[in-house]
């Protein structure tokens, strides 16, 4: 399958407001990490190059059954970077991707990890990267990972400062 295909398969509508049993559908995680400096400041977004298609994009993942999202997003980021976060806010972003199999339905996280963080990748990615927040957006080859980045940079900050005031 070329990227091309892989493009024209996927497609992000709004996510519904009625309930979907899991019967129906795949639910999901996109965890947007980034990296804090010594004085506490949310600095760089961590970014990671997948193996099956070579885009830079985030830590991503499939809930198993009867587990909870936000427990999708420790082990995600657990499994793919080796790390455990120093913290992990729900943004309450949500969004469905459409397959031509089944409807995926991702909810947005977004933690922080000390900056510059040694990462230990799994079979998943081949690289990652910490960019600067202002530059991550050109970074991220995937769209509707694009598209959240920014959300996620502001409400980050946001919660975090809630966080430690």
């Amino acid at each position: 399958m070329t990227t091309a295909e892989i493009i024209e398969e996927r497609r992000v509508v709004p996510y519904p407001s009625s309930q979907i049993t899991v019967k129906e559908c795949q639910r999901g995680v996109h965890v947007h990490l980034f990296g804090i400096n010594e004085n506490m400041q949310v600095i760089s977004a961590l970014i990671l190059k997948r193996a099956s298609n070579k885009k830079f994009g985030i830590i991503s993942g499939k809930a198993k059954p009867g587990e909870t999202l936000i427990s999708t997003a420790y082990r995600e980021i657990s499994e793919e970077i080796g790390l455990i976060p120093l913290a992990l806010f729900d943004t309450g972003r949500k969004q469905t991707i459409q397959c031509k199999k089944f409807d995926f339905h991702v909810s947005v996280f977004s933690g922080i990890i000390p900056n510059n963080s040694p990462i230990k990748l799994n079979h998943e990615n081949t690289d990652y990267a910490y960019v600067p927040t202002v530059f991550s957006l050109c970074h991220i080859d995937i769209t509707d990972q694009r598209r959240n980045q920014i959300f996620c940079i502001n409400k980050t900050r946001e919660m975090y400062h809630k966080m430690m005031n």
